[in-house]
């Protein structure tokens, strides 16, 4: 059994043995490389694979990117901080450590036309609050249909 099996012979066409876990690397791809610490290229690389196709995005904490190479939170720290200063990256840190950084790669470096924008971290948490605040009034709302009294009353917007 072969480790790398060879295309259908009579395809003119490249087929993706892996259709997920990989991007488009192109120009600017190849200029962060030279333009980059190792350590700071390993972490846009990451970021890379790992960012929404749509918007160039990823939100993660510097301990959940730590994780990932095996680097201290101070290392990726200062790797994070020259992506910000040579403008691969812009970075919308969260409100205190535990809450996540979003890493919006630059269209400069990011091959893919971006069919949304990123969100800051805190519109997220606002919309997951909203629809988590709908949800409880609807509940509320049924309940009350069957004569069962919740303690707080919706606030209707």
């Amino acid at each position: 059994m072969k480790n790398n099996p060879e295309p259908p012979k009579g395809e003119g066409r490249l087929r993706l043995k892996e259709p997920v876990g990989w991007f488009a690397a192109g120009d600017g791809f190849r200029s962060a490389l030279g333009l980059l610490s190792d350590g700071a290229f390993k972490l846009f690389a990451y970021l890379s694979l790992q960012a929404n196709r749509r918007t160039g995005c990823l939100a993660a904490t510097h301990k959940g990117l730590a994780a990932a190479p095996g680097k201290s939170k101070r290392i990726i720290g200062s790797y994070v901080a020259e992506l910000e200063a040579k403008e691969i990256c812009k970075v919308r840190p969260g409100k205190n450590q535990f809450t996540a950084t979003v890493y919006e790669i630059s269209d400069r470096y990011w091959p893919l036309f971006r069919v949304n924008l990123c969100l800051d971290i805190g519109e997220h948490l606002m919309i997951g609050e909203q629809f988590r605040d709908d949800v409880r009034c609807a509940a509320r709302l049924l309940f009350s249909f069957h004569g069962v009294s919740l303690s707080s009353p919706c606030n209707p917007a």
